[in-house]
């Protein structure tokens, strides 16, 4: 089964901005509800969540349960919203990006018109482990 739904990951963009961004791709788009580090929104497509600062880090989660009807994959995705939101954009490379294997734990990075790959995590950066 294809799933249905697209998640993307943003830095340093603001409510406003986004809320903007949900109103171009599924208006109108309105707050439906605020709960500990997430706000749901409510488009004309259906809901839209997002998680604030993942594992403690600078990146918002933006999940789109029908975002596939859209773009035909997280890459689409977030090719959309960082020339939409002009900020740093993350998301699983899926098969889109050649090179990638599926179970390497990495997500493709886009800034400024430029994309690369980097490590999958969004939390701060770890300490060192003792247990080594």
């Amino acid at each position: 089964a294809k799933h249905a739904d697209v998640e993307i990951f943003v830095r340093g963009c603001e409510d406003a901005r986004l809320l903007a961004w949900f109103e171009a791709i599924a208006a109108p788009a309105t707050v439906a509800w605020e709960r500990e580090g997430a706000t749901g929104y409510a488009t004309a497509k259906g809901e839209i969540i997002v998680t604030h600062r993942m594992e403690d880090g600078p990146f918002d989660g933006i999940w789109i349960p029908w975002g596939r009807s859209r773009w035909g994959s997280d890459v689409a995705c977030a090719r959309e919203a960082a020339r939409a939101l002009g900020c740093v954009v993350r998301c699983e490379p899926g098969r889109d990006v050649p090179g990638v294997r599926s179970d390497e734990d990495v997500l493709l990075e886009l800034e400024g018109g430029q994309e690369r790959i980097v490590p999958g995590d969004f939390g701060p950066p770890s300490p060192p482990d003792d247990d080594a």
